[in-house]
């Protein structure tokens, strides 16, 4: 009796323990119904010894089952939670802008410290100073008196809704050979400035201008540690000449080298003269709407504080009183509505569309590229803005006389190259798309390509770049290069967009020309800076992009835009001018793969090393079998497999 009071307790506790996991798994119930089964089986039985191992059996089983749906509870959930966790931070990302370490590897982890390495990159965070200015800056206007004068009641910093562009963390692989030779922490203060000082009003003579450039250089202390100077240099001459613009941003360039450079706040590590300098010339010369310069200055500074300098060099606390409320609250303003975008003056004519150009030495080039771009506007009445990024200091007052039918603005920024160029010109920028356009590249004649742009952006509402001459899938049904085909590895689009135009999504593309939705450009992070030292080549800049939009819950797309590429001698000037600027080209590419490999690791792969359009396996593979940077256009494609050709799609319709 006491055996089989024991093997009846045995039965309880077991049965008891089993319960509580009954509604985790509808088939824990047929297990149960099957042990119950053999419990009866066991009580009917006597107190014999077969018996007992019987009941004993029952109990292993039953606990070894208890074990079996513990561990798939808890695998369960070791899946199901990284994913929501990594959800939640893509949404933050997305919905903040703030891709610091967010969606990098393991960044959410460790965003606390300096900097770490992870697989072969180094990862450097962000000086702390320039959130905690953006928090001051915050503070500054959510404790703006509301009686105040509103032509007071503007704070110094650069946007009064607290917004700012993203700012992505520098990035390197570990024992890269092409490290840039300034140092970590100067290239961060020379692309991260604390302080943007703005010098708004004109200067006419350059030596004048130079005394208040030595005076922000000979600041002593914090205040003119890392920073840049934005300069309006609409009305500058030079003292030895009559010529405007040209000769006297020349000139200013002369006697900083004159004078052996700066010492101090202003200094270069490349011997630089406007290393920390920004000159820009802006649309109808004599600055006669102030308000569009002082926007483009102040818009365009990388520093979260800005202070104003006046001609004699004093530093003003607040902003110009001349300098609306309404003006300085939507400036750099991540916002998609079009309606935060208004004239800042009643003659004012706001662009549909913003040109970035990055210019170098190429001056058979100017008259052309500006006889088309004037041509979409006067011709066919489409609003736009030119901004040049003029790295080499030339064909100034060329530019000038090419644009003068159209808002225009020249920046002079000291040989940063493409990367540093066109995220300036993109803050600069006062329309909500901007097209991103190379020195050696002449536009069409008619701007279909710009509508369709349009029409896109629109209807697809994810889309935030469309390239107009080469991208890939690798991995996948849509797998291929494509484009606009200029050899016999590029295949033509075989997707159209809802009106009948050639159109498709892809994993990335070539720059060349790019159309970037502005806001979306911004929240971003823009350019990755850390794919090129200043002055150099960013080679694969703009196949990261791409990438890092598809890992931000945006779309690429690509069209046919009937540009005509590598325009006159085209390597007589850039990457491929010389030997020894080639084989530092191909480095940086080659350099650049890999750093794009290590930091979009396990997001994006590249499934046809071959080739796209030489790489069947790659195109056999299904979408499950692809990574993410391949499946994502692939599937979005679908939505465009019912649109059909449309054989007028060419002709203009405004």
């Amino acid at each position: 009796n006491s055996v089989s009071n024991r093997m009846a307790d045995d039965s309880k506790k077991a049965e008891s323990g089993w319960c509580w996991t009954r509604w985790w798994w509808w088939w824990c119930c047929v297990v149960r119904r099957r042990f119950r089964d053999d419990d009866d089986a066991a009580a009917a039985a006597p107190a014999a010894i077969g018996g007992a191992r019987k009941c004993v059996v029952v109990v292993v089983q039953r606990r070894l089952a208890i074990g079996l749906v513990a561990s798939l509870a808890v695998a369960s959930l070791c899946r199901v939670v990284p994913s929501v966790v990594e959800e939640q931070q893509r949404r933050y990302v997305f919905q903040t802008g703030t891709n610091r370490l967010d969606y990098y590897r393991h960044g959410i982890r460790r965003n606390h410290r300096r900097s770490f390495e992870d697989d072969g990159v180094v990862y450097t965070r962000r000086e702390e100073g320039d959130d905690e200015a953006r928090l001051e800056e915050k503070s500054a206007h959510e404790t703006v008196d509301e009686n105040a004068n509103p032509t007071h009641e503007i704070s110094e910093s650069a946007d009064a809704s607290g917004l700012d562009y993203a700012s992505l963390p520098r990035v390197a692989l570990k024992g890269d050979a092409l490290r840039c030779t300034c140092g970590a922490e100067k290239c961060e203060s020379f692309d991260q400035p604390k302080v943007s000082f703005v010098i708004s009003r004109e200067f006419e003579d350059v030596g004048e201008l130079l005394k208040v450039l030595n005076s922000i250089d000979g600041m002593v202390g914090n205040k003119g540690k890392d920073c840049e100077v934005l300069v309006n240099g609409d009305g500058l001459k030079s003292s030895s000449s009559k010529d405007e613009g040209e000769d006297g941003i020349n000139e200013l360039i002369r006697m900083i080298k004159h004078q052996g450079g700066f010492t101090n706040n202003l200094a270069s590590y490349r011997n630089e003269p406007l290393e920390r300098i920004v000159i820009v010339k802006s649309e109808n010369g004599n600055n006669k709407n102030g308000d569009v310069m002082l926007e483009r200055l102040v818009s365009g500074a990388l520093a979260a504080k800005v202070r104003f300098v006046d001609n004699a060099g004093n530093i003003d606390e607040e902003a110009p009183t001349e300098l609306k409320t309404t003006i300085l609250k939507r400036l750099r303003a991540v916002d998609s509505s079009s309606n935060s975008f208004t004239p800042t003056s009643k003659s004012d004519v706001h662009p549909r569309v913003s040109f970035a150009v990055q210019y170098f030495k190429r001056p058979n080039l100017v008259q052309k590229i500006a006889a088309q771009l004037v041509g979409y506007a006067v011709k066919y009445n489409f609003a736009v803005e030119v901004l040049i990024n003029d790295d080499s200091a030339t064909e100034i007052r060329e530019w000038q006389e090419a644009l003068e039918q159209i808002p225009h603005a020249i920046v002079c920024a000291g040989n940063v190259h493409e990367i540093r160029g066109y995220n300036r010109l993109a803050l600069m920028s006062r329309a909500q798309i901007v097209a991103v356009i190379q020195d050696d590249d002449l536009p069409p004649s008619e701007p279909n390509w710009l509508i369709q742009a349009e029409d896109n952006f629109y209807e697809h509402r994810k889309l935030a770049l469309i390239a107009g001459l080469v991208g890939q899938i690798q991995g996948g049904p849509d797998t291929g290069r494509w484009g606009k085909q200029r050899g016999r590895h590029v295949k033509q689009i075989p997707y159209y967009d809802s009106k009948g135009r050639p159109f498709m999504f892809v994993s990335w593309a070539n720059i060349g020309p790019f159309v970037l939705k502005r806001d979306a450009f911004l929240s971003a992070g823009m350019f990755h800076d850390s794919y090129s030292c200043r002055g150099d080549p960013g080679i694969g800049f703009d196949y990261e992009y791409g990438i890092r939009l598809w890992r931000n819950n945006k779309e690429v797309g690509l069209q046919i835009m009937q540009f005509r590429y590598h325009v006159g001698s085209s390597r007589a000037s850039g990457t491929r001018s010389s030997a020894s600027m080639k084989t530092r080209r191909d480095a940086i590419e080659s350099r650049n793969t890999k750093l794009i490999h290590h930091v979009h690791k396990g997001f994006y792969v590249n499934h046809a090393p071959d080739g796209a359009n030489k790489s069947p396996k790659a195109k056999a593979m299904s979408v499950k079998q692809t990574c993410k940077a391949a499946t994502l256009p692939t599937l979005a494609n679908r939505r465009l497999a019912k649109n059909k050709k449309d054989s007028k799609s060419g002709f203009f319709s405004g």
